[in-house]
C-alpha cells in the first residue's frame, strides 16, 4: 500500500527521480491522517473498498496538490470515515490557503462542507448559489424524489422523503 500511495508523490519527483526520505515522511504522514498507517505493508487487492477509497486519499495528500479535485469521495466510506476525511481536508485547505472542487450526491456533506454549490440538472440547467441553494425543493427537482430537511445540531441533514 505504501507504494501505491508513493506515487502520489511523482510530480514532485523530477524526470529520473527517487522518492527520498521527504517523500516518503509524506507518504506516512498521509497513512496516518486516512487512519491506514497500521496497514502499510498490505497489498492493494487485499482492501475493502472503503480502504481502497482511504488509499485513494492518502494518495491524494502525498500529492499535495493546490487544488484538489475529488470525484464522489465518500464513496464506499462509512460515515464516521466521511466527516473524518472531509474534516481533514477541510483543514489543511484552509490552513495552506489552497482549493477544492468537490462532485457528491450526498447533499447533507455538501452542505456541510461547501461554500459554493453548483447543482446540474438532468436536463442541463444549473443553480449556483451558497449551501443555502440546498432545500427541498431544490434537491427535490434535483434528484426527481421529494427531499426531507431535517435541522441538526451540525447542519441540516437532508433525507428521501
Amino acid at each position: 500500500m505504501t507504494e501505491t500511495a508513493l506515487t502520489g508523490r511523482f510530480p514532485h519527483l523530477g524526470r529520473f527521480g527517487h522518492a527520498g526520505a521527504a517523500d516518503r515522511a509524506a507518504v506516512e504522514a498521509a497513512l496516518a491522517a486516512t487512519g491506514l498507517a497500521a496497514h502499510a505493508q498490505r497489498q492493494v487487492a487485499t482492501l475493502s473498498g472503503g480502504e481502497r477509497r482511504r488509499l485513494g486519499f492518502a494518495t491524494l495528500l502525498a500529492q499535495d496538490p493546490a487544488v484538489l479535485l475529488l470525484d464522489e469521495p465518500t464513496n464506499h466510506l462509512d460515515l464516521g470515515y466521511q466527516v473524518r476525511l472531509l474534516d481533514a481536508l477541510a483543514a489543511r485547505v484552509a490552513a495552506e490557503g489552497r482549493g477544492w472542487i468537490m462532485v457528491s450526491h450526498d447533499a447533507t456533506l455538501v452542505a456541510r462542507f461547501c461554500t459554493h454549490v453548483l447543482l446540474v440538472y438532468g436536463d442541463g440547467r444549473t443553480a449556483t448559489g451558497g449551501p443555502q441553494l440546498l432545500c427541498p425543493q431544490q434537491l427535490s427537482a434535483l434528484y426527481g424524489h421529494p427531499v426531507l430537511r431535517l435541522d441538526g445540531p451540525l447542519g441540516p441533514v437532508f433525507a428521501p422523503g
